[in-house]
């Protein structure tokens, strides 16, 4: 796989490899603070956990879509907010406290964005088409792209202001261009999640910062339409 990692006024190129199957995820990175997504969907629902008990749990839920998409949420921790997570400092958040947890989709989705808060190099995100890997969204994308921002650094809610400077808070929105998935696996001590948002996408252009873009993605295009730095992470099939 090729990572094209491209400003607005240079390209570089790196490698990695992979041995998994993937769909072209288009993501974005919202600007720090902002914790539900900006860009244009219909049918649009979120999550925040905000009227569920504590502890651990499987629940299902429409995402406030009146049942246009609806999703169960297995063996996911819910916690209070506090320094590590919780959007705008209040209610619950999700977290993978007793271990990993899903979230299965009753019909398949092209898109979820969610606030992601104190991200650890620990954390993963893996999605799933019909039990098929076909992305897996690592620490280590995020972690590097808001790695020269110290704006995302540290809680940006009031009563939690700059708690957990070692660690990023941002919201992260994630498009499948071409496919579909129905389940998300969340793995690695201490990830958590709120304002999970779903709904179908309108358009991907948003206040967002691209940092994974579809290929192919030529540069005089993208140095006028994005913001930030962008890379290309198209992963394929192996021959059998």
């Amino acid at each position: 796989m090729r990572l094209l990692s491209m400003g607005l006024a240079f390209a570089s190129l790196l490698t990695i490899s992979t041995t998994a199957w993937a769909d072209t995820f288009f993501d974005t990175v919202e600007q720090p603070g902002v914790q539900s997504t900006t860009m244009t969907l219909l049918n649009v629902g979120v999550a925040t956990f905000d009227t569920l008990a504590t502890g651990p749990q499987t629940f299902t839920t429409d995402f406030g879509t009146g049942g246009t998409i609806v999703g169960t949420f297995a063996n996911v921790d819910v916690q209070a907010a506090n320094l590590y997570g919780g959007a705008n400092g209040v209610g619950n958040f999700a977290s993978d406290y007793a271990g990993s947890f899903s979230l299965t989709f009753a019909t398949p989705q092209t898109y979820v964005g969610m606030w992601i808060s104190a991200l650890n190099a620990t954390n993963n995100l893996a999605f799933y088409s019909d039990g098929t890997l076909v992305y897996t969204f690592a620490p280590a994308q995020l972690l590097s792209f808001v790695a020269n921002n110290p704006a995302y650094y540290g809680n940006p809610n009031a009563n939690f202001h700059n708690q957990d400077r070692s660690e990023p808070f941002a919201f992260v929105n994630f498009t499948d261009l071409t496919g579909r998935f129905n389940q998300i696996v969340v793995s690695g001590y201490g990830y958590e999640l709120d304002n999970i948002d779903v709904g179908t996408v309108v358009s991907t252009t948003s206040a967002a910062e691209v940092f994974n873009l579809p290929e192919p993605a030529p540069v005089g295009v993208l140095g006028v339409a994005l913001i930030g730095l962008g890379f290309v992470r198209r992963l394929r099939q192996h021959p059998a």
